[in-house]
């Protein structure tokens, strides 16, 4: 400073450091806001600087006034680039080199639902940074069937059921990825009970669909065969649920059962055996041609309900029968099998007989029944005689007369009480007796 020619006082202004801090704040328009704070360093208190404010990043000008005391504003930088950017205050001037940081986005798995093969996923989209405005996100290969994005960073996709759903999702040029597993359901079928009939199997099957592990809390909603079964399984968790299906199918004795689900089929195999039947003959009835038995049959059943002659049994049980007999055979047919049961054995007796010709003769024939037999026929010979008996269970004797032969010879004469035949010998002679004396002889004479 001088005062007419004379140095009156000298100051000593020092040159001022120019100070730049950036920061990012935000995400706006596709481009990373950062605040920018600009500040003079050096300053003696007495002074106060003042100057034109220009910063300068890809080709854009922003200026402003420097009054003192810090500067405050902001600029907009394209993300993931490397930009530089001219600060200056008046004379003074930095240069700075920016690497510029990106948004990053990621997806918060909150639940998902399985339904039908489709695997709907909520999720919360978080970014490091205050977002404005919605950020377009791009869903890559797999690409899922829809999107639908809601406000508050909610997002709800639809995927194909994958038991590991991969989520690929760019957001501002960066690839992210996201994994959800959702494993598949566990199926089973347990027999409730089981009728059978001679042609199918009706069954009542208790369906249990169970799940574990998922990484997110899930719905699951299993379609089997036509019913929705649904069970909501928490992260990491388990949990199974159940429904009563009723099923048919032919009656073998190796049934297979499918349960068509909405994540496959799966086959429930049972062992179904015929029941074990005995059969005892009560009664073989003869009368005239006609045969009849009544059988006894004991039915004895394992796990299931059979229908026998219109009547459940399980377990055991018991039927009397009656069925009518051909060519010495009884029939029974119960529905899964047939039971024959034989005539019994009739035993038929008569010693052989010598009778003379033309003389008239008893036949005598013992008859030996069992237990089980009961006969009202004739019991006839081959010699024309016959004769209405009513045989019983035992030994019974009956006579037939027989008024005689006319030629003498041996004969094999047939006995037979309905359908039972057996044979005796019948010896006929005749007797010849000639008388020879001479024609005249003194009385009290000897003749030869």
């Amino acid at each position: 400073l001088s005062y007419r020619g004379y140095v009156a006082a000298v100051v000593h202004v020092p040159r001022p450091v120019l100070d730049v801090a950036f920061l990012p704040r935000r995400f706006e328009g596709g481009f990373v806001v950062y605040h920018v704070n600009v500040t003079l360093s050096g300053v003696p208190p007495w002074a106060r600087f003042r100057g034109t404010v220009s910063i300068t990043a890809d080709g854009r000008e922003k200026r402003g006034n420097y009054t003192g005391g810090p500067y405050v504003t902001e600029i907009m930088l394209r993300p993931g680039t490397k930009t530089a950017v001219s600060v200056s205050v008046g004379m003074l001037r930095r240069e700075h080199v920016i690497n510029v940081t990106t948004v990053n986005a990621t997806l918060e798995l909150v639940r998902a639902v399985v339904r039908g093969g489709v695997a709907s996923i909520w999720a919360m989209v978080k970014f490091d940074m205050e977002v404005r405005g919605n950020i377009p996100i791009e869903f890559r290969d797999p690409k899922p069937l829809g999107v639908a994005r809601f406000d508050g960073g909610h997002i709800f996709l639809n995927y194909t059921y994958s038991d590991a759903v991969v989520i690929r999702y760019a957001v501002a040029g960066e690839e992210r990825s996201a994994y959800v597993e959702l494993p598949r359901p566990r199926l089973s079928a347990e027999l409730i009970n089981g009728v059978v009939t001679p042609s199918e199997f009706r069954g009542l099957f208790k369906v249990v669909v169970e799940v574990c592990n998922p990484s997110v809390d899930a719905l699951y909603v299993v379609r089997v065969n036509g019913t929705d079964v649904a069970l909501k399984v928490a992260k990491g968790g388990c949990a199974s649920n159940s429904t009563v299906i009723s099923a048919r199918a032919r009656y073998n004795a190796d049934i297979s059962f499918s349960f068509v689900t909405s994540f496959g089929t799966f086959d429930k195999h049972l062992h179904v055996p015929p029941p074990a039947v005995n059969a005892t003959l009560l009664q073989w009835r003869i009368s005239g041609s006609r045969e009849a038995a009544s059988v006894l049959l004991r039915v004895t059943t394992q796990n299931y309900t059979y229908i026998i002659f219109n009547k459940e049994v399980s377990g055991s049980a018991e039927f009397i029968e009656e069925v009518e007999a051909s060519n010495g055979v009884a029939v029974i047919n119960y529905g899964f099998g047939v039971v024959q049961i034989r005539r019994p054995q009739l035993g038929i007796l008569a010693r052989p007989i010598a009778a003379e010709v033309g003389t008239p003769f008893v036949l005598n024939v013992t008859i030996r029944a069992p237990e089980n037999l009961h006969i009202e026929a004739p019991l006839s010979t081959s010699l024309n005689v016959s004769k209405l008996v009513s045989v019983g269970p035992g030994t019974q004797e009956f006579s037939l007369a027989v008024p005689g032969v006319s030629s003498p010879g041996f004969y094999n004469v047939s006995i037979s009480l309905g359908p039972y035949v057996n044979y005796t010998t019948l010896l006929v002679y005749r007797v010849n007796v000639t008388i020879s004396a001479p024609s005249l002889a003194p009385v009290g004479a000897p003749v030869n």
